[in-house]
């Protein structure tokens, strides 16, 4: 995973795209532009129905304040932070551009 996205894309057509339900009663909460560990930002999720809601980008450290955003694919399974998000709460994070911030 990288640490920022860029997502451009306006609701209805994310609804369109995905076949998905829009959930988030509060459609005022979605915006597009850069999304940032620790923001809410919209996911596909699989329930009954596939549907489109906010979540929490990024996963809380538990003695550090920072958020974390990176797992390494040959390691994600073994890592305690990540294996059970790996393997049972998956989810389409919508984006058009994924990067990383560097100081220059």
């Amino acid at each position: 995973m990288c640490v920022r996205f860029l997502l451009k894309t306006e609701i209805d057509e994310l609804v369109r795209n995905y076949r998905a339900q829009w959930m988030d009663e509060n459609v005022s909460g979605y915006r597009t532009g850069d999304f940032f560990p620790k923001q809410s930002a919209p996911v596909v999720l699989e329930q009954k129905n596939r549907i489109i809601a906010l979540g929490r980008w990024g996963f809380d450290h538990s003695f550090k304040k920072k958020v974390v955003a990176n797992a390494r694919a040959e390691t994600v399974l073994d890592k305690s932070m990540f294996k059970d998000a790996a393997r049972y709460a998956r989810c389409i994070v919508p984006a058009n551009l994924f990067y990383e911030w560097k100081v220059e």
